[in-house]
């Protein structure tokens, strides 16, 4: 593939959709080489790739929080339209 740059690529989400692999492929996986390419392999500036490359730089990291706050709304549909309406309303000004 050889694209002038700059260049925008977009893949559709269904244009990858993964499928169960067959025993036979599996057992035949297990003779296969896995390749590992690098910026060598690739003929790329190793200063334009991976952590060097980046123009994003991480500060900080950490695991949020974990809340739930979950309300059943019971009812036909028009008495939950008008909960949730309600719930609403009191949530946004």
């Amino acid at each position: 593939l050889s694209i002038k740059m700059p260049a925008l690529l977009t893949v559709a989400k269904d244009s990858c959709v993964p499928r169960m692999p067959s025993i036979k492929s599996i057992r035949d996986s297990a003779d296969k080489p896995l390749l590992i390419w690098n910026a060598v392999d690739l003929d790329a500036d190793p200063e334009q790739i991976g952590k060097n490359g980046s123009p994003t730089r991480v500060i900080r990291t950490f695991t949020p929080e974990i809340t739930k706050n979950c309300q059943t709304i019971d009812g036909d549909l028009g008495e939950q339209v008008q909960a949730l309406r309600q719930l609403i309303g009191a949530i946004l000004p």
